[in-house]
Protein backbone atom coordinates (compact mmCIF):
# COMPACT_ATOMS: atom_id res chain seq x y z
CA UNK A 1 0.00 0.00 0.00
CA UNK A 2 1.47 3.66 -0.92
CA UNK A 3 1.79 6.03 1.55
CA UNK A 4 -1.17 8.01 -0.31
CA UNK A 5 -3.77 5.31 0.45
CA UNK A 6 -2.16 4.84 3.77
CA UNK A 7 -3.13 8.09 4.64
CA UNK A 8 -6.45 8.13 2.65
CA UNK A 9 -7.36 5.24 5.16
CA UNK A 10 -6.17 6.53 8.33
CA UNK A 11 -8.11 9.59 7.43
CA UNK A 12 -11.28 7.77 6.92
CA UNK A 13 -11.18 5.93 9.87
CA UNK A 14 -10.45 8.64 12.20
CA UNK A 15 -12.76 10.99 14.17
CA UNK A 16 -11.15 14.14 13.73
CA UNK A 17 -13.09 15.72 16.81
CA UNK A 18 -11.73 13.57 18.85
CA UNK A 19 -8.11 13.57 17.12
CA UNK A 20 -8.38 17.74 17.22
CA UNK A 21 -8.82 16.92 21.10
CA UNK A 22 -6.20 14.66 21.32
CA UNK A 23 -4.23 16.96 19.27
CA UNK A 24 -4.60 20.36 21.47
CA UNK A 25 -4.23 18.14 24.94
CA UNK A 26 -0.95 16.86 23.28
CA UNK A 27 0.22 20.58 22.51
CA UNK A 28 -0.70 22.03 25.88
CA UNK A 29 1.31 19.40 27.69
CA UNK A 30 4.15 20.20 25.30
CA UNK A 31 3.95 24.00 25.80
CA UNK A 32 4.11 23.58 29.38
CA UNK A 33 7.27 21.15 29.02
CA UNK A 34 9.18 23.93 27.39
CA UNK A 35 8.28 26.16 29.25
CA UNK A 36 9.72 24.04 32.00
CA UNK A 37 12.44 23.72 29.76
CA UNK A 38 13.38 27.49 28.77
CA UNK A 39 13.13 28.10 32.76
CA UNK A 40 16.05 25.79 33.35
CA UNK A 41 18.38 27.11 30.75
CA UNK A 42 17.62 30.52 31.61
CA UNK A 43 18.13 29.39 35.46
CA UNK A 44 21.83 27.77 33.69
CA UNK A 45 22.41 30.97 31.81
CA UNK A 46 22.45 33.27 34.83
CA UNK A 47 24.17 30.36 36.72
CA UNK A 48 27.14 30.37 33.41
CA UNK A 49 26.98 34.57 33.64
CA UNK A 50 27.86 34.48 37.24
CA UNK A 51 30.47 32.01 36.92
CA UNK A 52 32.11 34.57 34.26
CA UNK A 53 32.11 37.40 36.90
CA UNK A 54 28.59 38.75 36.61
CA UNK A 55 25.98 39.17 39.05
CA UNK A 56 22.28 37.35 38.15
CA UNK A 57 19.88 36.68 40.70
CA UNK A 58 17.09 34.13 39.11
CA UNK A 59 13.58 33.83 40.75
CA UNK A 60 10.94 31.77 39.02
CA UNK A 61 7.37 30.61 39.99
CA UNK A 62 5.39 28.12 37.84
CA UNK A 63 4.06 30.96 35.85
CA UNK A 64 6.78 33.58 35.82
CA UNK A 65 10.11 33.96 35.70
CA UNK A 66 12.69 36.76 36.45
CA UNK A 67 16.32 37.61 36.07
CA UNK A 68 18.09 40.58 37.62
CA UNK A 69 21.84 41.71 36.77
CA UNK A 70 22.87 44.21 39.15
CA UNK A 71 25.42 44.98 37.19
CA UNK A 72 23.23 46.81 34.47
CA UNK A 73 20.05 47.50 37.10
CA UNK A 74 17.90 45.45 34.25
CA UNK A 75 15.36 42.65 34.92
CA UNK A 76 13.87 40.36 32.76
CA UNK A 77 10.32 39.07 33.29
CA UNK A 78 8.78 36.34 31.33
CA UNK A 79 5.15 35.17 31.68
CA UNK A 80 4.01 31.98 30.71
CA UNK A 81 0.26 32.04 29.58
CA UNK A 82 -0.88 28.32 29.20
CA UNK A 83 -4.36 29.54 27.49
CA UNK A 84 -2.74 31.38 25.07
CA UNK A 85 0.73 29.43 24.30
CA UNK A 86 2.79 31.94 24.76
CA UNK A 87 5.77 33.48 27.02
CA UNK A 88 5.04 37.18 27.39
CA UNK A 89 8.63 39.28 28.37
CA UNK A 90 9.20 42.77 29.37
CA UNK A 91 12.24 44.44 31.21
CA UNK A 92 12.51 46.86 34.23
CA UNK A 93 15.19 49.05 35.17
CA UNK A 94 16.45 50.13 38.57
CA UNK A 95 18.98 52.26 37.18
CA UNK A 96 18.77 56.05 36.01
CA UNK A 97 21.59 55.24 33.52
CA UNK A 98 20.13 52.12 31.50
CA UNK A 99 16.85 52.17 30.35
CA UNK A 100 14.48 48.91 29.72
CA UNK A 101 14.61 47.96 26.10
CA UNK A 102 10.84 46.53 24.49
CA UNK A 103 9.43 43.34 25.46
CA UNK A 104 7.76 41.09 23.35
CA UNK A 105 6.10 37.27 22.90
CA UNK A 106 7.58 34.27 21.75
CA UNK A 107 5.00 32.11 20.74
CA UNK A 108 4.58 28.50 20.64
CA UNK A 109 3.68 26.19 17.62
CA UNK A 110 3.14 22.44 17.97
CA UNK A 111 5.66 20.55 15.76
CA UNK A 112 5.16 17.36 13.64
CA UNK A 113 7.16 15.77 16.28
CA UNK A 114 4.91 16.86 18.94
CA UNK A 115 7.05 19.66 20.47
CA UNK A 116 6.19 23.18 21.40
CA UNK A 117 8.86 25.44 19.21
CA UNK A 118 9.61 29.16 20.18
CA UNK A 119 9.05 31.77 17.24
CA UNK A 120 9.10 35.19 17.34
CA UNK A 121 7.49 37.33 15.05
CA UNK A 122 7.32 34.08 12.27
CA UNK A 123 10.56 33.17 12.89
CA UNK A 124 11.94 30.08 14.23
CA UNK A 125 14.15 30.46 17.85
CA UNK A 126 16.74 27.51 18.69
CA UNK A 127 16.40 27.12 22.23
CA UNK A 128 19.80 29.15 22.41
CA UNK A 129 18.17 32.09 19.98
CA UNK A 130 15.28 32.72 22.05
CA UNK A 131 17.16 32.29 25.63
CA UNK A 132 20.11 34.95 23.58
CA UNK A 133 16.94 37.30 22.73
CA UNK A 134 15.42 37.43 26.43
CA UNK A 135 18.90 37.53 27.94
CA UNK A 136 21.53 39.65 26.33
CA UNK A 137 19.76 42.66 26.96
CA UNK A 138 20.10 42.00 30.69
CA UNK A 139 23.84 40.53 30.67
CA UNK A 140 25.06 42.80 27.57
CA UNK A 141 23.57 46.14 26.85
CA UNK A 142 24.33 48.16 24.42
CA UNK A 143 26.85 50.70 25.68
CA UNK A 144 27.89 48.54 28.88
CA UNK A 145 31.32 47.36 29.69
CA UNK A 146 31.61 43.26 29.23
CA UNK A 147 32.19 41.18 31.81
CA UNK A 148 35.36 39.28 32.61
CA UNK A 149 35.89 36.10 30.73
Amino acid sequence: MSWVSEEAHARSQSDPDADESQRERQFDEAASRRWDELRQELRGDATEFNSQGGAADYVESTETCEVQCASTGLTLRARFDPSARVIRYDYDSDSRRTAPPEGGILSMRFSRFRRAELYSSDEHLTSEEARRLLLEPVFFPPGEQSVAA
